[in-house]
């Protein structure tokens, strides 16, 4: 995404052969360089591959892992969102808010109210007013 003062931030799921971690990176140039990941929170490995199958029918569910990122329009605020996953394998939605143009960003929190099973595929987006939505 691109803010109003031409910073670019860009949201990954980073995985290598040890750990995995769900990440946002920023570029004050274009994109000809990229900062170390200013939003660096661990993601287990099987964020991104497939959810339980909740209705037990054998077709699970693809969950996107991606962060998505939504900034309200005008400003240095933006709102993130991704899959994260208990250690009993459930997913749930996290968020975080930056309010200095992803420099820095709040202690994420879950954001799904699901008592049971999983939450999935978030999506967030921001008004000019700075009201966020997100969607599971």
């Amino acid at each position: 995404m691109t803010l109003p003062d031409g910073t670019l931030l860009i949201g990954m799921h980073h995985k290598t052969d040890t750990d995995a971690s769900t990440q946002v990176i920023r570029s004050t140039d274009g994109g000809k360089t990229w900062s170390a990941p200013t939003l660096d929170v661990p993601a287990p490995f099987a964020v991104g591959v497939r959810i339980p199958d909740p209705d037990d029918s054998g077709d699970p569910i693809r969950n996107a892992s991606l962060p998505l990122l939504a900034a309200q329009p005008g400003t240095q605020n933006v709102n993130a969102v991704w899959p994260s996953q208990e250690a009993n394998g459930t997913f749930h939605v996290a968020y975080s808010r930056s309010a200095d143009g992803g420099q820095t960003w709040s202690a994420p929190i879950r954001l799904d109210k699901t008592p049971t099973g999983s939450a999935a595929v978030p999506v967030v987006a921001a008004s000019e007013t700075g009201a966020v939505a997100v969607t599971y």
